[in-house]
């Protein structure tokens, strides 16, 4: 066969892998306090993606979904970041939804807009910012500082 012609390699996700990918989205839904969704898994085909977050922002329903097959084989560390990616997704989504929204007009859709940026950054204060004061409380620079 000719080298040109040959057909990507593919790795089957597992149900172990299903089940770390919903573990590792559970956890980052609580850390993030988006508890007002309702969460559905699946395991699907995703032709050129390791994984997929759809959401119906005005019903607050998220299907997080793990690729059945990869390009790249699925370790550990991939698919928990995948998880950890997808329910990045879903904190942008109101913000997304708000945007794309064209029922909305200029001024409403602005107001949603700076709402939907305010509850990201306050999650965010809230999880990444205050977890790194208290680690450091005293210190001029803390354990961020030494990754830039």
């Amino acid at each position: 066969m000719d080298d040109a012609k040959k057909e990507p390699e593919e790795f089957p996700t597992t149900a172990e892998h299903f089940e770390m990918f919903k573990d590792e989205a559970r956890k980052w839904i609580a850390i993030f306090g988006l508890l007002g969704w309702m969460v559905e898994f699946d395991q699907i085909d995703l032709p050129g993606s390791h994984a997929e977050c759809s959401t119906n922002y005005k019903g607050r329903i998220a299907r997080l979904k793990l690729a059945t097959k990869w390009g790249e084989e699925p370790t550990e560390a991939r698919v928990r970041r995948s998880a950890f990616h997808e329910v990045c997704e879903l904190l942008f989504a109101p913000l997304w939804s708000n945007a794309t929204d064209e029922e909305l007009g200029a001024t409403q859709r602005e107001i949603e807009i700076v709402a939907s940026q305010h509850s990201i950054i306050r999650t965010l204060e809230n999880v990444v910012w205050e977890k790194e004061y208290k680690q450091n409380e005293g210190k001029q620079k803390g354990a961020l500082w030494e990754m830039i």
